[in-house]
């Protein structure tokens, strides 16, 4: 079984002696965990920060499996928030709900139908939101 899908990292714990168990936030997978071989070292703990995005590959034998995942960071944003303390809060906020919040691999969107938007951007002026004055 095989799946690669873009993500967004909520926690890392230490596995061993060099691997990582890395619980990430994909857009068609759900919440979803998996070992990174090597997440550990120094070359793949800046990668491994809650609030990066990655590019997963996931492999394993069965789906009821840990399964491992091989990482390639998309946008490192965990370095930018820590600069602030609202954006710390804001990522710690983030990442506790959503591991207390949503159960582990179930989609939250469908496969292959891409997120609709239920209001227009806000930078968008529509009737709704326009005052006379």
């Amino acid at each position: 079984m095989e799946w690669s899908d873009d993500a967004i990292v909520l926690s890392v714990r230490a596995h061993g002696e060099s691997s990582a168990i890395v619980d990430a936030l994909t857009h068609e997978h759900g919440r979803h965990a998996g070992l990174v071989r090597g997440g550990g070292s120094r070359k793949s703990k800046p990668a491994l920060q809650p609030g990066n995005s990655l590019h997963l590959v996931w492999r394993a034998r069965l789906t009821v499996h840990l399964g491992n995942y091989t990482a390639e960071p998309a946008r490192a944003r965990s370095g930018r928030l820590m600069d602030s303390r609202a954006g710390l809060i804001g990522l710690n906020a983030f990442t506790a709900v959503t591991l207390a919040v949503l159960p582990e691999r179930v989609s939250i969107c469908s496969p292959g139908v891409p997120v609709q938007r239920t209001r227009p951007p806000c930078d968008t002026p529509s009737p709704s939101n326009t005052f006379d004055r």
